[in-house]
C-alpha cells in the first residue's frame, strides 16, 4: 500500500478576489446546491511553487514552466560569441525534443519557442545548453546533438515542484511525469455572494472649478468567506519522481505543507491586502485510500446569528466530527496532527513533522 499524506487546512479571507474568471469576477462554484467563493487548484499550485516559502524551503531545487526554452538557449550562445544563425540552429535542435516549435512567420522567420508550455528541470535545461554549445561548435551532428537532447528528459527529477505536481510533454507521452500531488479547488464552507465595489479616482492637479467630477470610475467584484483546502501526496510516488532521495522528499513535503498554510494566489492583492494564513491545519498520514473531507460542509454552515459558537469554531468541529466518521464507517488507521490557531493548540512544524520519514 503507498503512503499518503493527506493535508486539510480553513483559511479566512475577508473583501478579496484572489482568482478571477472571464467577466473579472471571482471564480466561484455550486455546492450543496448555494453558490460557494472558490479558488482554483492551478492558481493554488503555482501560487505555492513560485513562492519564498516553497523555493526557500527546497533550497531552489524547482523547474521552470516556460516555451522559450530555445530562446533562453539562443541567447546564452549569442552572449557567447556564436553567429545568430549558428545560435538559432542549435536552439532549434535541442527545443524540438521538449516540443514542437512554433511556425515562422514573417516578423520572426527563425523562431525557437516550443508550442507547449515544457515543465523543465534545472539539470536538463544546463544540459540542453551543454548539447547546443557542442552542437554550434560542430562537436555534434544535428541527429546526435537532437538524440542527446532528447536523452535528457528522464523518468526522475531534481526539481521538487516537478516531482510533486507532475509534467507531459505533449509530442513525448512516454516521458510523462505522474504528479505525486493532487490538490482540490478550496471553496467557501458557507453561502458567498460576490459583491461589487464601485470605486473612483480623482486627479490630482483638477482644481474643481470647472469640473468637479471623478478622472475615473470603475466596478471590482470581490466575495469573502473562510475556504477549506485539501491536497494529498503519494509519498512513495513523490520518492521515485525525486529518484529515491528520501531527504529531498521530506523538505518537499515540508515546503509544500507550508505553502498551503501561508501562501494564495495573488489577485488583486494590493487593493485587498489579502495576505492570511491558515486557522487550522490537519495533517494526516497512513496507508488508506485518500479522502476528502468536503461532505463537512456539503450543508452550507450557517451565520453566526444563528448560533452561540463562531463559524471558524463550528468548522472545526464539523471536519473533526467528519474525519472521525470516516474513520470509524471504514476502519481507516490515519495518524493526524492539528494546528488549531483559536485554541491555541499544535504548531506548523508539529503538523509538517508528521510528514517526514524522521518522525
Amino acid at each position: 500500500m503507498s503512503d499518503f499524506v493527506q493535508i486539510h487546512f480553513l483559511t479566512a479571507y475577508p473583501a478579496s478576489c484572489l482568482v478571477r474568471d472571464d467577466t473579472g469576477r471571482p471564480k466561484t462554484m455550486t455546492f450543496g446546491g448555494v453558490p460557494r467563493g472558490r479558488i482554483s487548484s492551478a492558481a493554488l499550485k503555482r501560487a505555492i511553487r513560485t513562492s519564498d516559502e516553497f523555493t526557500e524551503g527546497v533550497e531552489h531545487r524547482v523547474g521552470t514552466r516556460t516555451q522559450m526554452l530555445g530562446t533562453r538557449i539562443k541567447e546564452r550562445l549569442q552572449e557567447e560569441e556564436f553567429k545568430e544563425e549558428t545560435a538559432v540552429a542549435a536552439a532549434r535542435t535541442v527545443a524540438q525534443m521538449f516540443g514542437r516549435i512554433k511556425s515562422a512567420n514573417a516578423r520572426e522567420p527563425e523562431r525557437t519557442e516550443i508550442e507547449q508550455l515544457a515543465f523543465i528541470d534545472p539539470e536538463e535545461e544546463r544540459g540542453a545548453l551543454d548539447v547546443a554549445r557542442r552542437y554550434a561548435k560542430d562537436e555534434l551532428s544535428e541527429d546526435d546533438a537532437g538524440e542527446a537532447a532528447k536523452g535528457l528528459i528522464q523518468n526522475a527529477v531534481r526539481a521538487t515542484d516537478i516531482a510533486l505536481f507532475g509534467r507531459m510533454f505533449a509530442d513525448r507521452p512516454e516521458m510523462r511525469l505522474n504528479a505525486a500531488a493532487e490538490v482540490a479547488h478550496p471553496f467557501t464552507v458557507d453561502r458567498a455572494d460576490t459583491d461589487v465595489d464601485y470605486y473612483v479616482a480623482v486627479d490630482d492637479l483638477n482644481d474643481r472649478q470647472e469640473d468637479a467630477g471623478s478622472a475615473f470610475i470603475g466596478e471590482q467584484g470581490f466575495l469573502t468567506g473562510l475556504f477549506y483546502g485539501y491536497a494529498n501526496v503519494n509519498k512513495d510516488l513523490l520518492i521515485q519522481n525525486l529518484d529515491g532521495d528520501r531527504a529531498l522528499a521530506d523538505q518537499a513535503l515540508a515546503a509544500f505543507i507550508q505553502g498551503l498554510a501561508t501562501v494564495a494566489p495573488i489577485g488583486k492583492q494590493k487593493p485587498f491586502g489579502t495576505r492570511a494564513r491558515a486557522s487550522y491545519l490537519r495533517v494526516e498520514r497512513g496507508t488508506a485510500t485518500p479522502r476528502s473531507l468536503a461532505a463537512a460542509f456539503l450543508t452550507p454552515m450557517q451565520p453566526r446569528e444563528t448560533s452561540e459558537q463562531p463559524m471558524l469554531t463550528r468548522a472545526i468541529a464539523e471536519l473533526e466530527g467528519t474525519a472521525e466518521a470516516f474513520a470509524a464507517a471504514y476502519g481507516d488507521d490515519i495518524a493526524s496532527r492539528t494546528m488549531n490557531v483559536p485554541d491555541r493548540t499544535g504548531t506548523l512544524q508539529d503538523c509538517i513533522a508528521l510528514s517526514q520519514d524522521a518522525a
